[in-house]
């Protein structure tokens, strides 16, 4: 939790550096970037780090990982540059636009990394990486901007700090037996061993990873379908106000994934093995502490919001607070939908959450139809909220699912 709540404050305090050294279009530009390449990037990601983490039999080796994502963001990467060049006349635009994908396809194969160290259980390897990464990508992107004054070579300077702890702190952290054979530890070396030589590990992964994959990516465009129609119906300038205040709010994902990421691994162990109350309880906790999490954050914003807009952004920031709030409000619903997720995917229910997340994204287009273009950024905050209230229901709904085909407690 600690190196995600580092890692957040750092992302979020890019934006708070753009908005205090750079301008309102400046993150309007940044946002706009991140809305294009984050769903691509979703989708190559193919989510293969929960596959990683819930492979308890050690089916697929860590080079098999590594080698698919790989792959997949040169895929990713390929698309968003057809994409940009395809359909934008905005220089600035392009270019923010291919930066921001490269820093997110650089935390994509550091993620491979940490699915490894996850899956033993050594979160304290993880922190210090998410950590050093958060400190030094927000201390090189100030020092960019101080100096140049200029968006793009700011984001250079943060893709410098992202390989220079990629390229030498995660790297090392996984053992170099674990990354040519596969192993995690010396009991699964027969099973690793095993699948080493299979000619078809990449498809039969990729395969067994789309639903994941698709998910993600659906969940991400989901989330950024309201930042589209902002941009269309009322400009960057909207759009930069919108995306500072959801930066902030969004702090508190990082933090509950975090919650997430350490309880995957044994919520993944306690369903293969029949362990139902274990799981059930595991998965009921972590909705308690999204309930928590979320009701004490939307408390904290009636009383402090206002005020912490005003100092950490510029007053004009702090004129939706009323955004801010309604945001605030679709989180709660939110972490108690990720709890339930967290417990799906640890099941291997990959393609049960395919149908919630189309739901979700058909969702948010109707809400952004008929909310923002009347309401603009409070129309797209009530989206966000109106969307994952629905979003909570269907998976309340669909998770018995999950319980009732849980294997069966073998009895000596």
């Amino acid at each position: 939790m600690f190196g995600n709540v580092v890692f957040s404050a750092s992302n979020w305090a890019i934006v708070v550096v753009l908005a205090k050294l750079g301008s309102t279009e400046m993150v309007g530009l940044y946002a706009l970037g991140m809305a294009i390449a984050q769903p691509v990037i979703a989708l190559v990601r193919l989510e293969l780090r929960a596959v990683q983490v819930t492979d308890v039999k050690a089916q697929f080796r860590f080079r098999s990982y590594l080698t698919l994502r790989i792959l997949g963001l040169v895929v990713g990467n390929l698309l968003i540059l057809g994409l940009i060049l395809t359909s934008s006349n905005n220089k600035d635009a392009t270019y923010v636009t291919l930066l921001v994908s490269l820093i997110a396809s650089l935390d994509a194969v550091s993620d491979i990394f940490h699915g490894s160290l996850q899956r033993q259980e050594k979160m304290d390897r993880i922190a210090v990486a998410l950590t050093m990464k958060g400190v030094l990508s927000l201390v090189f992107l100030w020092l960019g901007l101080w100096a140049f004054g200029n968006l793009e070579l700011a984001l250079v300077a943060v893709i410098v700090a992202r390989i220079l702890i990629l390229s030498t702190y995660e790297s090392f952290s996984v053992s170099w037996k674990t990354m040519t054979l596969g192993k995690t530890s010396e009991n699964e070396a027969s099973t690793a061993s095993a699948g080493r030589d299979d000619r078809w590990a990449l498809p039969k992964l990729a395969w067994l990873a789309l639903p994941v994959g698709l998910v993600v990516m659906l969940n991400s465009y989901a989330a950024n379908i309201p930042r589209y129609f902002v941009v269309e119906y009322f400009g960057e300038r909207e759009l930069g106000i919108f995306a500072a205040n959801s930066s902030l709010v969004m702090m508190g994902r990082l933090v509950f994934g975090a919650l997430g990421q350490s309880a995957s691994p044994r919520l993944a162990r306690y369903y293969a093995a029949g362990n139902l109350p274990a799981f059930r309880s595991l998965v009921a906790k972590l909705m308690g502490l999204g309930a928590l999490i979320g009701t004490f954050a939307l408390v904290a914003g009636m009383l402090f919001g206002k005020i912490v807009l005003g100092l950490v952004y510029r007053p004009e920031y702090a004129e939706k607070i009323d955004v801010f709030l309604f945001l605030l409000l679709a989180e709660t619903f939110y972490y108690v939908a990720v709890a339930l997720g967290v417990g799906m995917t640890a099941s291997r229910h990959f393609k049960l959450q395919v149908p919630l997340s189309l739901v979700s994204v058909m969702l948010t287009v109707l809400f952004s139809y008929a909310l923002i273009p009347t309401f603009g950024v409070v129309g797209a905050a009530l989206t966000i909220v109106a969307t994952m209230a629905t979003v909570l229901a269907a998976h309340l709904i669909a998770f018995p699912i999950v319980l009732r085909s849980a294997p069966l407690v073998s009895v000596n």
